[in-house]
């Protein structure tokens, strides 16, 4: 039948199966319930013509043209269409069940309740509107789907590698197992979408919604989510290493169970959301804003913050391994029993944040800000508290051995200081009332030197508070004199200068009985004994400086032996 032409009839159960109806002609026709299965309708044309219920599964269109026709209930399985012009055409219903669609262009088409279930689409082009369609398990691979309003479409297990869906409409679509891997889906509409078991690796999402969506063990590693929202999204078991979550928006979202490890929260909003076994190992925060979320079981490991103020959190069990917390700014919130061993908190400022009971072991303090903080019965061995200021901090329960190996803290904590015991010490000066520390002159930095003494002092102050005296009665430095020696006038009241004094008769004692510790510190003590007593000179400030720095840790040793 090649080159046939059929007018103005019906053809009503016809049978053209396997028929070659190479560049035939079909005019103003009424086809219903006929079957051209297998046949070659290639260069045919169908021109105003109308097919209700026919087949053509296995057939052939290539190069075929379809114009101002209506297809109602027709299937097309298995069927190959290349470089088929449609135009004007309806194709409501149409079922193009496994069909093979290549270099296809749809715009123009009434493609409602169409189904591509299984089917494969390359280089396909579709009209702006594709409302209810069904893709199911359809491979569509390169297709431009770029501004197409999708709404509620089937794309169950598609395949959509590479597709372009930028500024798509696909609110409430069924993506459940849809492969997306390098799709561009910039700026789409994805609200309520389902995208359980869906693989979007290394795909576009910039400036898309995914209120609502639901994703349970999702793949979405090396997405691009710059300023995407997720309002009140569900993300379960969901892989994303890798991904640019920069000034993306997730507020009010459930997320268990989830890898974000290696992300970029640059600028990121994560708020009132439920974070549940998260981890964010090596991820960057950069300026992020995290408030009023719930954490359990979640990991910030060798994760990286800068500009990170957070207020009114609980992080209890919160794990900060060796993460990057540099000038932070924590306020008002709960660690206890957070895991910060190595972490750096260098320069940050913590006021009523709750330690107690925190891993610190190695964590850097240094010129941190510690208002109010609670680090009792911390573990806290190793960290640095140098440069720390502290203005109320509690540290019961952590011993003077774990308190010395952390530079620093001795002197955030005159508590840890130890109290002089009750006993008729042997004064090493006649003068009771007053303590003079009198140095060699040629020290080159008074302004140095005096501040050790002052810190020192202020170590030396801090007995009083536990020898019960008000605060007038304690020990206090009345002033400096910086020429022609250095003097340091430690002031007492009543005979509390004895007992201050006698403290060094105690040190003598001590690192007599205890010379086989060759400790740092107890040889400093010993040194710095020597120099008191003149007995030897102070070669430089900095040496002084160091001895008197390890004077005020040996101090707090005595705590344990003192009553």
């Amino acid at each position: 039948l090649r080159q046939a032409r059929f007018t103005s009839c019906q053809l009503e159960g016809a049978r053209f199966v396997r028929c070659n109806l190479f560049r035939a002609h079909f005019t103003e026709l009424a086809i219903v319930g006929a079957d051209f299965s297998s046949s070659n309708l290639g260069g045919a044309v169908l021109r105003s013509c109308r097919l209700d219920r026919c087949r053509f599964d296995g057939t052939v269109f290539h190069d075929t043209s379809l114009l101002h026709c209506e297809f109602r209930e027709s299937t097309f399985a298995g069927s190959l269409i290349r470089g088929t012009r449609f135009e004007d055409t309806s194709l409501s219903g149409v079922q193009w069940r496994g069909a093979c669609f290549e270099d296809f262009d749809f715009s123009g088409t009434e493609l409602a309740g169409v189904s591509f279930e299984g089917a494969r689409l390359e280089r396909v082009h579709f009209p702006d509107v594709l409302p209810k369609i069904s893709f199911q398990e359809a491979t569509l691979c390169g297709v431009d789907l770029a501004g197409c309003d999708m709404t509620q479409a089937d794309l169950r297990r598609v395949n959509l590698e590479r597709v372009e869906l930028a500024g798509a409409n696909l609110e409430g679509c069924d993506l459940s197992g849809a492969r997306l891997a390098a799709a561009n889906l910039s700026g789409a509409n994805l609200r309520r979408v389902n995208l359980d078991c869906a693989d979007l690796s290394g795909a576009s999402m910039k400036g898309c919604d995914l209120s609502e969506a639901h994703m349970e063990r999702t793949r979405l590693d090396r997405c691009n989510l710059f300023q995407a929202r997720l309002d009140r999204a569900t993300l379960e078991r969901v892989g994303a290493t890798g991904v640019n979550w920069s000034r993306a928006e997730l507020m009010s979202c459930r997320i268990v169970d989830a890898h974000f490890d290696d992300g970029n929260f640059s600028g990121t909003t994560i708020g009132d959301c439920d974070l549940i076994g998260v981890r964010f190992l090596r991820s960057e925060f950069d300026d992020p804003k995290l408030q009023g979320n719930r954490y359990a079981r979640v990991s910030f490991a060798r994760a990286s913050f800068i500009g990170l103020e957070i207020a009114d959190a609980d992080l209890s069990e919160v794990d900060f391994y060796r993460a990057h917390l540099k000038s932070a700014s924590i306020h008002r919130t709960t660690l206890t029993a957070a895991n910060l061993d190595t972490a750096d908190l260098h320069g940050a400022h913590l006021r009523q944040v709750d330690l107690s009971e925190a891993h610190l072991s190695g964590a850097r303090f240094d010129s941190t800000l510690l208002e109010s903080v609670d680090l009792r019965s911390a573990v806290i061995r190793g960290a640095s508290f140098e440069g720390a200021i502290a203005r109320k901090i509690d540290v019961e329960g952590i011993s003077v051995e774990e308190a010395e190996s952390c530079p620093g803290l001795l002197g955030l904590a005159p508590e840890l200081v130890a109290s002089v015991r009750s006993t008729d010490p042997n004064p090493s000066c006649a003068e009771r009332n007053r303590l003079e520390i009198e140095l060699d002159g040629s020290c080159t930095d008074p302004g140095t030197l005096g501040r050790a003494l002052v810190e020192f002092g202020e170590l030396i102050s801090g007995l009083g508070r536990h020898l019960g005296q008000p605060a007038d009665h304690r020990p206090r430095i009345e002033r400096i004199e910086t020429q022609p020696s250095v003097l340091l006038h430690l002031g007492t009241h009543d005979g509390q200068g004895d007992r201050i004094l006698g403290l060094f008769g105690l040190l003598v004692q001590d690192v007599r009985s205890a010379m086989a510790d060759a400790s740092p510190d107890r040889v400093a003590i010993t040194r710095l004994l020597s120099m008191l007593g003149g007995a030897d000179g102070i070669e430089s400030v900095e040496e002084l400086t160091d001895l008197l720095l390890s004077c005020a840790r040996y101090l707090a040793l005595r705590s344990s032996a003192c009553v």
